[in-house]
């Protein structure tokens, strides 16, 4: 990821944290053509946010809830996958239906979505 590639959007990222097994977020946005903004927190800092019933609301199915509600969390597809013990290519399927019954195509405009929808 090449950082002033970033001038016209919000790039979000999870980098693992083994000190508090969380995450920490980084979150870069242009500034202009030479400059980015960077914002770094620990996740393990933040309210963990409950969500509705995401099968419900969105019609996920219960699989496809359980990585959502992962993945919003900050876990990468591939903790995902490990923790789920199956292939990252089967959670990456899985998200992209989630993407599509939520109407987004990244996983910015995914948080934000579910963002909107927390109960806390």
């Amino acid at each position: 990821l090449r950082l002033l590639d970033v001038c016209d959007e919000v790039v979000t990222f999870a980098i693992p944290d083994p000190g508090t097994h969380a995450h920490l977020l980084v979150r870069a946005s242009g500034y202009d053509e030479k400059h980015v903004c960077l914002t770094l927190h620990s996740a393990a800092e933040l309210i963990e946010a409950e969500l509705p019933n995401l099968v419900d609301v969105f019609g996920l199915t219960p699989a496809e809830a359980s990585i959502a509600e992962s993945l919003y969390r900050g876990h990468t597809p591939h903790e995902i996958a490990e923790e789920y013990e199956n292939s990252v290519h089967t959670i990456r399927a899985h998200i992209r239906r989630c993407y599509e019954k939520l109407g987004v195509s990244c996983r910015e405009e995914f948080w934000h979505k579910l963002n909107a929808y927390r109960l806390t």
